[in-house]
């Protein structure tokens, strides 16, 4: 088992973060008593920035496979898509640079954490481009769902935030 490194965001139930594997998605049948014929399941899998994706990939293949010898079950496995969780280095001068804003604009308790892969910042770490995320996240935001909303005066934090750190980038 890998063990990460990097820190997890506030509020998580571990120190550092921690690669996830999640039944998302489960369709079958529409009836208590009949057996469906056809069932439909999604997993949403989290990697830790130090895990190669294609390794934890090619884990995830070969359980399928076994379990689909060992059930008799024909079944098919498809990836959406293969993100990795990601973290800069927090002695990055630009990383401290944005820490600072946060702090100076917002609140001096915020940490500097990592990321499981749920925005787009592997795509820019991933080319050693120094990444930090902060938005207007809450857990009331009903994110990824229906009437999903911000706070406005969470909008003005990060507004606040990027201008602190615009006037203080060299």
């Amino acid at each position: 088992k890998v063990e990460s490194e990097f820190p997890a965001p506030p509020g998580s139930p571990h120190q550092t973060l921690w690669g996830r594997f999640s039944m998302t998605v489960y369709k079958a049948g529409s009836k208590t008593n009949t057996i469906p014929g056809k069932a439909e399941i999604s997993f949403d899998c989290r990697t830790i920035p130090e895990e190669k994706v294609e390794d934890v990939a090619k884990d995830i293949e070969a359980f399928f496979e076994k379990a689909k010898e060992e059930t008799g079950v024909e079944a098919t496995l498809t990836f959406k898509t293969k993100h990795a969780g990601w973290g800069s280095d927090h002695e990055n001068k630009f990383i401290k640079l944005f820490l600072k804003a946060v702090h100076e604009a917002v609140d001096t308790e915020i940490p500097i954490s990592a990321d499981l892969g749920g925005n787009d910042g592997h795509y820019f770490t991933a080319h050693g481009i120094p990444t930090a995320c902060y938005g207007t996240l809450r857990d009331d935001n009903n994110y990824h769902g229906l009437d999903e909303f911000m706070h406005l005066e969470d909008f003005e934090k990060v507004k606040n935030v990027l201008i602190h750190f615009a006037e203080r980038c060299e």
